[in-house]
C-alpha cells in the first residue's frame, strides 16, 4: 500500500545561477539584487529548500505520510521560448531533474516529469522521447497555454501528443500564469486564473476534436482540474444545442473523462467530494502542490475526511505513472515502443518512393499475399494490380507527416499518416502483420481531404 504525491515542483539550479535566457523561461527575470521573480512580477519563493534539495523533500513527504512523489518542474520555469534556445534549456533542465529524482539522497522515492519546448512542436516530442527512454522520467508536464500566442488545440502539437501516445505517458497540464488572467492584483491570477486556464485547456482539446485525433492520449489536469468539473454540464449542453460544435468533436466534452486523471488539490471535503463524482476515485490521484503554500500541507486526513483512501489513489499514481516504480523495464519497454514506430515509418516510407517501387521483388517482399486496399477514389485493389501500378508511378508524393504508429497486437501495427501530391491530400492508413520474421503490409485505405487548401 502506497500513498503517491503527483503534483510536487522542483527548479533547476541553472535557474537560480542564472544560466538561462533572460526571456525564456515564462518570463522569470533575476534583479540586479538577486531576487528571483515569477512572470508577474512577484518574487518566486526559491527559498523553499525541497525546490533544490531532494533530502528536503523526502523530509517533508515523511511529515506528510507521503511514500513516493512525482516531481516537475515548477510552472514558473517551463520552456516557453520559440527560439532553439528553448530547446537547450528543456534538455538542460531534463537533465537536472533526472539528476534530482535518481539521486541517492532521493533514495529512489521520486520520479519525474519532463519539461518540453512547446513552442517547438517537432522538439518538443524528440525531447519527450529521450526523457522517457534515456532518462527514465514517466511522462512530461506542459503550460495550458496559450503556446506562442495559440491555444493548446492551434499549437500545432499534434506530434507530442502522438510521441504521448506511442510511449504511453501522460501529459500532465499545469496552468503557468499566461492564460485569460495574468493581473497579480489581489493574487486572483492564481485563486482564479490557474483554475480556469485548466478548464479552458481541456474544453478546447475535447471541443476541437483534437482528443477525436488521439484517442490514447491520457491528461493529468492540476488542482482538480480547476473549475472543469463545475462547467462540464454546460459544455455538455451546448455541444447537443450546437451542431457546429457537433462537426469539431465526435462527442460531448464529458465522453473524454475516462482518459482524464484529476489531483486533488482542492482544500476541502466538499469540493473532493465531488470531483469524485464527476470523474470517479479511480480517476483522482493525491496532490499536495508542494512545497508552496497555496497547496494542501496535510493531504492524507484531507481525503479521508471526504471519504476518499489515500492507498487506493496510490494505485491509480501507480497505474498511470508506469515508471513511478522506475527501473530498466520500464525505460526498455518505451525503447522497444520507439524502435517499433521507427522501423513501421522506415517501411512505410518506402513503399511512397522509388526506393520500393523500381524493384518488383522489393514490392512483393513489403506487401502480404492477402493484402488489399480501398484507394481515394474508393476503387478495390489487390495485391497484383496494387504491386504492377506502383511499379510505374515511381514517386508521386510531395509531402509526408507520418501520425499515430500504435501497436494493436503483438505483431499487429497500425500506421496513420498524410500525403500530399498534385492531385490534392490524402489522409492514409495502414495496417503491418509480422510474419516469418519480416513485417509486410496488410492493408491500406486513401481517403482525400476535401477541405484541405
Amino acid at each position: 500500500m502506497t500513498v503517491v504525491d503527483v503534483h510536487a515542483h522542483m527548479l533547476p539550479s541553472q535557474v537560480l545561477a542564472g544560466d538561462w535566457p533572460p526571456a525564456l523561461a515564462a518570463g522569470l527575470r533575476t534583479t540586479e539584487d538577486g531576487r528571483l521573480l515569477s512572470p508577474t512580477g512577484e518574487r518566486l519563493p526559491a527559498h523553499y529548500p525541497e525546490l533544490t534539495d531532494p533530502a528536503a523533500a523526502l523530509a517533508r513527504m515523511d511529515r506528510q505520510g507521503v511514500d513516493r512523489a512525482v516531481v516537475s518542474l515548477t510552472p514558473h520555469a517551463y520552456a516557453l521560448g520559440t527560439g532553439p534556445e528553448a530547446t537547450r534549456y528543456a534538455r538542460a533542465a531534463n537533465d537536472a531533474l533526472a539528476a534530482y529524482v535518481g539521486s541517492a539522497a532521493a533514495a529512489g522515492r521520486l520520479t519525474g516529469l519532463a519539461t518540453l519546448p512547446v513552442g517547438r512542436p517537432e522538439d518538443a516530442a524528440a525531447e519527450l522521447e529521450r526523457a522517457v527512454t534515456r532518462l527514465g522520467l514517466a511522462g512530461a508536464q506542459i503550460t495550458t497555454g496559450p503556446v506562442a500566442g495559440r491555444p493548446l488545440d492551434r499549437a500545432d502539437l499534434d506530434a507530442l501528443f502522438t510521441m504521448c501516445e506511442t510511449l504511453d505517458v501522460p501529459l500532465s497540464l499545469h496552468p503557468s500564469y499566461c492564460g485569460p488572467l495574468h493581473d497579480p492584483d489581489l493574487f486572483l491570477h492564481n485563486s482564479v486564473g490557474a483554475p480556469l486556464d485548466t478548464a479552458l485547456a481541456y474544453a478546447r482539446l475535447a471541443a476541437s476534436g483534437t482528443l477525436d485525433r488521439h484517442p490514447r492520449l491520457r491528461l493529468v489536469l492540476a488542482h482538480g482540474g480547476g473549475v472543469l468539473a463545475q462547467l462540464l454540464p454546460r459544455l455538455d449542453n451546448n455541444w447537443h444545442y450546437r451542431a457546429d460544435l457537433r462537426t469539431r468533436a465526435h462527442h460531448p466534452p464529458s465522453a473524454y473523462l475516462d482518459r482524464v486523471w484529476c489531483d486533488t488539490v482542492v482544500h476541502t471535503a466538499p469540493a473532493l467530494r465531488y470531483l469524485e463524482e464527476t470523474f470517479g476515485e479511480a480517476h483522482l490521484l493525491l496532490g499536495t502542490d508542494a512545497p508552496y503554500g497555496t497547496g494542501v500541507a496535510d493531504p492524507v486526513p484531507a481525503l479521508e475526511q471526504a471519504g476518499l483512501h489515500p492507498h487506493a489513489l496510490g494505485e491509480n499514481a501507480e497505474r498511470l505513472f508506469r515508471t513511478v516504480q522506475s527501473g530498466p523495464t520500464a525505460t526498455d519497454e518505451a525503447s522497444a515502443l520507439v524502435d517499433l514506430r521507427e522501423e513501421i515509418i522506415r517501411l512505410e516510407s518506402s513503399l511512397l518512393s522509388a526506393e520500393a517501387r523500381n524493384d518488383v521483388g522489393r514490392l512483393e517482399q513489403l506487401i502480404h499475399h492477402d493484402f488489399y486496399e480501398i484507394g481515394r477514389t474508393g476503387r478495390y485493389w489487390e495485391r497484383e494490380e496494387v504491386i504492377r501500378v506502383l511499379n510505374t508511378i515511381p514517386d508521386q508524393v510531395q509531402g509526408v507527416t507520418f501520425d499515430r504508429v500504435v501497436e494493436l497486437a503483438p505483431g499487429v501495427v497500425h500506421i496513420r499518416f498524410r500525403t500530399e501530391d498534385a492531385v490534392g491530400v490524402v489522409h492514409r492508413s495502414s495496417i503491418w502483420m509480422r510474419e516469418d520474421g519480416r513485417w509486410q503490409q496488410r492493408y491500406h485505405q486513401g481517403t482525400p481531404d476535401t477541405q484541405a487548401g
